[in-house]
């Protein structure tokens, strides 16, 4: 990553002394400028190297970098890269943090939330601790050997997010490679307790079983009944049972909704109906010609048809017998006469 901000630093004009400078600067900022820090660039995050080698240039007061090299090489519009200058200006000046006398709670407090500060703080004891029993006096404990077990408590317990050893030299004055040397011989002789760290902060499941859920039955499904003496005699006796007339059954298939009953009294029996009529004309009927009773019933307008066809024959009958009885008469007349 160094490699690539050398290379933007060297093409806005930067001399080696210039890169050399702002790269420091560029560690500086970036442990200032993390999330959770009060002065996070955010949006402007592109301007972090050109803004950083302009700073450096100011420092060496050479004009190498100037504003008209950094602000296209930044790509933010002048306005915001007037807004990131005034930031990074601000958290590179304070610099009263190098040269300080370091602990972890200082280091816990500035990098770690305040809930799990409390618990990695007991943790770095026990490692300090361990180390002063391996044969480190109290005074051979630096900023190094701090930064050291900060990070090695952390990195045991998983914490995300944690600044590097170039952002806490850039920070606080220390020598990247004293303190990855020193993390290194931490794995190599306190296995047993990084395994306890990484035990003890490890997210614990809660204990509570989830509630589950009562199966629900369907509304119109009945229940299933064993079977039993008693209920095997009933099957038994229900189905010996005689078998309704088909009457009972016509009258009870049709469902006992009021609308649907007035439609069926309403409807008329064409079949019952043609019977009467056919049967009372008939009985009105004079002459001996019968009908014979069909083997197979027919269809209403079947019998409508040969009714009708009857009564036509009955009529010119009729006629027949009176055109007869005229003539007779007429003959009569004449005789006499």
């Amino acid at each position: 990553m160094e490699r690539a901000y050398r290379q933007t630093l060297e093409q806005m004009g930067g001399s080696s002394e210039t890169v050399e400078t702002a790269i420091k600067l560029i560690r500086q900022a970036k442990a200032r400028t993390r999330p959770g820090s009060g002065h996070e660039l955010g949006e402007y995050s592109t301007g972090l190297v050109p803004i950083c080698g302009l700073l450096a240039s100011e420092q060496l007061n050479n004009d190498e970098i100037t504003p008209s090299a950094a602000q296209p090489a930044s790509c933010l519009n002048k306005a915001s890269f007037k807004k990131a200058y005034q930031i990074l200006k601000t958290v590179l000046q304070d610099n009263k943090t190098k040269g300080k006398r370091l602990t972890c709670e200082m280091l816990l407090r500035k990098y770690i939330v305040a809930l799990l500060a409390a618990q990695l703080g007991e943790m770095c004891q026990l490692a300090q601790g361990e180390v002063m029993q391996l044969g480190m006096k109290a005074s051979q404990i630096t900023n190094e050997v701090m930064c050291g077990i900060f990070l090695w408590v952390c990195a045991a317990a998983k914490v995300p997010d944690l600044p590097t050893v170039d952002d806490l030299a850039a920070e606080y004055g220390t020598k990247p490679a004293t303190v990855q040397t020193f993390i290194t011989s931490l794995n190599k002789k306190l296995p047993e307790l990084k395994r306890k760290i990484a035990q003890e902060t490890k997210p614990k499941a809660s204990s509570a079983s989830p509630t589950k859920a009562t199966p629900r039955r369907t509304p119109g499904r009945p229940k299933r009944e064993l079977l039993t003496r008693e209920s095997v005699r009933k099957q038994a006796e229900a189905a010996q049972a005689p078998a309704p007339d088909d009457d009972d059954d016509d009258e009870r298939s049709f469902p006992e909704t009021p609308t649907k009953k007035r439609r069926l009294d309403s409807t008329p029996n064409l079949e019952r109906s043609a019977r009467t009529l056919f049967d009372s004309t008939i009985r009105a009927s004079s002459s001996k010609t019968t009908l014979d009773t069909p083997t197979r019933p027919s269809s209403p307008l079947k019998k409508s048809t040969t009714f009708q066809l009857q009564a036509e024959e009955e009529v010119d009958a009729a006629e027949v017998q009176t055109g007869l009885s005229r003539a007779e008469t007429v003959v009569c007349s004449g005789s006499s006469a």
